[in-house]
């Protein structure tokens, strides 16, 4: 599109009237005249409206286009907050006198005005400070990106991620991109954010992860119920917490949202203190901060001296600069002021509860609305929309259970025992980490169980647990880790994806845990890598976990009964797995074991064969039960010494010997 200037003609005009009023030639002194005239465009007055209409059709307008922010609407603008700011004291004010030495004590009713405003909404948002810079509710939302931003920046970090939920307020990701963030939209679960989709947001983003942008009540209108843990799980990575102002209304003088955990807040005092919002302004939208973000506020900021005295104070190396001319809008600042004042904290809370009263009520009388309207389509017509809305339904329920990731436990402590699973899933280190936090907590700090801890954990059977034990081997990712907390024998065992078991003993873990997250700065790979280089070495033997560096083999396999059978090297810790007593010199016990395969079904026995040999001649024998992942790892080490032994794999050399029962010895073994 080309500019007015382009349309430019010498010599076009519009129609031009005459006058009669004096000339401003005829009264300005010489010496304040242009020595030529100014350099406009020559257009005729349809030159003119074309160019003005065809701008105005580039903007994006609820006139030609859907347009979601239904929420930003004018609310009350009572009259009395009118006259309050065309006080002369206020309206005829020049801005530069508060930067003047003298003209400072001018202006100490306005500079007041701003103090008193801030405070008031400390108090009403458990924010540290605030500042009227931002012009607008959307200026206000990229402002408190932008401290956000500053703040990863002073810390040496260049974070690039925003957690968006589906359910905040529409221009989110706007302000997020404008503020150099990129926006990983988080799905909501029944109209909330998702605790388990923070956590995998977290986990996934970790180091990358700016913060969230949150609105509560949400778009849909719903009260955030999971604040707590999300709070927990963005702070863990040191990741702030935006929140959007857009419906303050509904928790004035119910939730401060500072003491909710929240690290920015802007608010439309448009929405919830009663400012006019119409024709582009003028407007503000006020952002206030906790102590973390101070120092990187917008300057200057209205400070008190030690006489009482009020001044602007520029001396604030960090801030992030000017957000808005002076010092925003005044006059509006005024107004909300004047609101505040008038119907002080009680007014303000009764406010909001009409307001909620209000919402739930037009709920009430709309919540059947849309049967009405259902019952009126044909009957065809109705099953076939209910049936696409269930298949959408069905859909979106299996999506979000196929992007979740879980964590399986098992915990023993004074002699009780539980099994549960968590979403998302936890890993090695994430786990480790609660163990430490558990059994290092002062006296009263912390739960009496260490299951305490997994407030969101959900019980499931040993069956479950197996089940979730095999994924886990499989390594399809669903499942993330593990475990096995034994508080009774102090050892804490976990599941590795190709060894099987691992277990340490909990002091080690929790030694090993301390090095690899003492210091702050460390990335995820290298906590990764301190907390394993801890625990190499320190591996203990456990009944019930018995990892592949356990099983190695001996002597030839047998083909016995149609079964596979395969002599376990007793190179480890018998006595601890068995509850024998045959490593010793004591006596001279010795212990015979064998693992079997299952020829028909393809897959090992699930048991163990033991034989106790004692030195008196009697003997003993029993079975020992494998679990899911001490059958994995069996398997895995049963097929590689069947490929050195016959280079076979175990089918094949099943099958062989199914197929040739003359030959049932099989090949010749290499040893």
């Amino acid at each position: 599109m080309n500019t007015i200037f382009a349309k430019s003609v010498p010599g076009r005009c519009a129609c031009r009237q005459e006058s009669d009023a004096p000339r401003a030639a005829d009264m300005l002194p010489p010496a304040l005249l242009r020595a030529r005239p100014p350099r406009l465009p020559q257009c005729s007055e349809l030159d003119v409206v074309r160019h003005f209409t065809e701008l105005s059709q580039r903007n994006y307008s609820v006139d030609a286009n859907f347009y979601p922010l239904g929420s930003c609407t004018m609310k009350y603008n009572p009259k009395f907050t009118e006259y309050v700011a065309a006080l002369p004291g206020f309206s005829r004010l020049h801005p530069l006198l508060a930067q003047s030495g003298r003209g400072a004590a001018c202006v100490q009713g306005a500079l007041q005005c701003l103090y008193e405003a801030e405070a008031l909404l400390c108090e009403v948002t458990g924010m540290r400070a605030f500042t009227f810079q931002p012009m607008a509710g959307a200026n206000g939302e990229f402002t408190g990106v932008k401290l956000i931003a500053a703040y990863h920046k002073a810390k040496g970090r260049n974070r690039k991620k925003m957690l968006i939920p589906d359910a905040a307020h529409g221009t989110n990701p706007a302000s997020a991109a404008l503020a150099g963030f990129e926006a990983v939209n988080l799905v909501s679960r029944d109209g909330m954010v998702d605790p388990e989709a923070v956590a995998a947001a977290v986990a996934e983003h970790g180091e990358d992860l700016a913060g969230i942008m949150m609105t509560c009540p949400n778009t849909l209108g719903l009260m955030e119920t999971h604040l707590p843990r999300i709070v927990e799980l963005l702070h863990g990575v040191d990741a702030l917490l935006y929140y959007d102002g857009a419906n303050m209304n509904a928790i004035l003088g119910k939730m401060r949202v500072g003491d909710a955990g929240f690290d920015v807040v802007h608010l439309n005092v448009h929405k919830t203190f009663a400012t006019p919002h119409g024709g582009g302004g003028p407007g503000a939208g006020p952002v206030g901060v906790s102590e973390r973000l101070l120092p990187f506020l917008p300057a200057p900021r209205v400070a008190a001296r030690e006489d009482g005295s009020l001044f602007l104070d520029y001396n604030l190396p960090q801030s992030m600069g000017y957000m808005g001319p002076f010092y925003g809008s005044f006059g509006v600042v005024v107004k909300a002021l004047a609101y505040m004042l008038r119907l002080g904290g009680e007014g303000l809370t009764r406010a909001a509860e009409y307001a909620v009263l209000n919402a739930n009520y037009l709920k009430k009388k709309l919540e059947d609305v849309l049967d009405e309207l259902c019952n009126q389509l044909p009957e065809c017509e109705y099953k076939r929309i209910s049936a696409e809305i269930y298949a959408e339904d069905a859909a979106r329920r299996a999506e979000e259970e196929a992007a979740r990731t879980y964590a399986a436990y098992h915990v023993v402590e004074n002699g009780q025992e539980w099994y549960f699973k968590t979403s998302p899933g936890e890993e090695l280190l994430d786990a480790a980490e609660k163990l430490r936090g558990y059994v290092t907590s002062e006296k009263g700090t912390a739960p009496d169980l260490f299951i305490k801890l997994f407030a969101d954990g959900h019980p499931i059977t040993a069956r479950e647990y197996d089940a979730l034990t095999t994924l886990r081997m499989e390594n399809t990712g669903k499942v993330r880790g593990v475990f096995d907390l034994n508080f009774d024998k102090r050892e804490f065992s976990a599941v590795h994806i190709m060894d099987g078991w691992q277990t340490w003993a909990m002091r080690d873990v929790s030694v090993a845990v301390y090095h690899a997250t003492r210091s702050q700065f460390a990335s995820s790979d290298d906590q990764w890598r301190k907390l394993l280089d801890h625990l190499s070495g320190k591996e203990i033997t456990s009944a019930g976990h018995l990892s592949a560096r356990i099983f190695s083999f001996g002597d030839e396999i047998i083909e016995m009964d149609g079964k596979l059978n395969f002599y376990v090297q007793t190179e480890f810790d018998v006595d601890a797995v068995f509850g024998t007593f045959v490593c010793t010199d004591k006596n001279d016990d010795w212990l015979n074991i064998y693992a079997n395969y299952d020829m028909e079904k393809n897959h090992p026995c699930d048991t163990l064969e033991l034989n106790l040999c004692k030195a008196d001649g009697t003997e003993e024998t029993w079975s020992y039960r494998l679990n899911a992942a001490e059958q994995d790892v069996l398997l895995r080490k049963m097929e590689e010494y069947c490929q050195q032994q016959t280079g076979m794999s175990l089918r094949d050399y099943a099958q062989q010997l199914r197929e040739e029962p003359e030959q049932r010895q099989g090949p010749v073994m290499k040893l």
